[in-house]
């Protein structure tokens, strides 16, 4: 008998694990109080603006922290401190500093499939629910971006893609959708991101696979003579032309690869799902509770969904997203294991 097992009791390490690196100072002082409602938004502002920064721990993606960083420090003029860091050190990390009594993070932001620790800091009560925080942007048909029972809401969507080696692989060699990845021609030319190291995200990419085309086409990908990888030396290897193919992938990360000089790129796929990251907000005890409000805020807002969108390659929930991305399927929630092995014929 096999067992599903639910996205939202495991953590997911679906992002290569980057460098940690520190932009700006890890202190600030705080304002005289947190201001309660974001619906007073001109004294939020101001204290937010006497806080005057906001640090963020991140295990997304660079270009999208960046962007959106850029957008709101030239809004309020509040810096933003960005730590970028994997998103299992950071479960470690946060909950560490928040144990002792020093919450250093004023936002987290990592996979939302990382439901443990946004339900962990909000149960200990380091953190605010989404649903509590106030956000017009998360009511009436905008709660649909809440997440985890509305512990934590959705800010980006990074669409699924393949990623091909482009000095290898043109025009009609290029897969132009998933069932393309059980030709043959493709046999023993695909690396394909090991979910056994890199995170139950990708066993979840797999069942949504498996839920859309059938059992017939897991199993013909398994018959491909795959190499497995972790994250980073999958996307190495595609660029140093090992390979022709690397699944799943995404655009925003192609794009990140091929700005080094790799002749790599996406191909997204026009029926796909989506990697989806998520934002958790400190309370009171963070060092800029009020700036951590009004950044989660402003991520809902036009201003904010357009710094998202900037990014080729990924799409903001809360409007303005580009048509080229198409409209994802949403994640599954949950994936069977044994049976997602049985069709590749890979062993634990």
């Amino acid at each position: 008998m096999t067992i599903a097992k639910s996205v939202a009791a495991l953590g997911l390490a679906a992002l290569a694990l980057m460098p940690l690196s520190a932009c700006g100072n890890w202190g600030g002082s705080k304002a005289d109080a947190t201001v309660e409602s974001v619906g007073n938004m001109d004294a939020l502002v101001n204290a937010a603006k006497k806080e005057g920064s906001v640090t963020l721990y991140s295990s997304s993606v660079e270009a999208i922290d960046s962007a959106e960083a850029k957008a709101f420090q030239a809004k309020y003029g509040i810096t933003v401190n960005i730590i970028k860091i994997g998103s299992g050190e950071l479960a470690a990390r946060y909950q560490t500093e928040a144990s002792a009594g020093n919450v250093q993070a004023d936002v987290i932001a990592s996979t939302c499939s990382d439901a443990p620790t946004f339900k962990a800091i909000v149960d200990k009560g380091w953190a605010t629910p989404a649903k509590d925080l106030g956000l017009p942007a998360l009511s009436g048909a905008g709660a649909s971006a809440l997440a985890v029972d509305g512990v934590t809401f959705k800010y980006v969507l990074m669409p699924v893609a393949i990623g091909y080696n482009t000095a290898m692989l043109k025009g009609a060699d290029v897969p132009k959708d998933w069932t393309a990845l059980g030709d043959p021609k493709y046999r023993g030319k695909i690396v394909f991101v090991d979910p056994d190291t890199s995170g139950p995200f990708y066993w979840t990419f797999l069942q949504w696979l498996d839920n859309t085309y059938g059992d017939d086409l897991v199993r013909a990908v398994g018959a491909q003579q795959l190499s497995y990888a972790d994250v980073t030396t999958a996307r190495n290897q595609l660029g140093a032309g090992q390979y022709a193919v690397d699944i799943p992938t995404f655009k925003v990360s192609m794009n990140s690869t091929a700005a080094t000089g790799a002749p790599v790129a996406a191909a997204v796929m026009p029926k796909t799902t989506a990697n989806e990251s998520c934002i958790g907000v400190s309370g009171p005890k963070a060092p800029h509770p009020n700036a951590a409000k009004l950044y989660a805020n402003f991520m809902t807002t036009p201003e904010g969904a357009a710094a998202i969108n900037s990014v080729d390659g990924v799409l903001s929930p809360f409007g303005g997203a580009s048509a080229s991305m198409g409209n994802p399927d949403p994640f599954p929630t949950s994936y069977d294991e044994n049976h997602l092995r049985g069709l590749l014929g890979k062993r634990k």
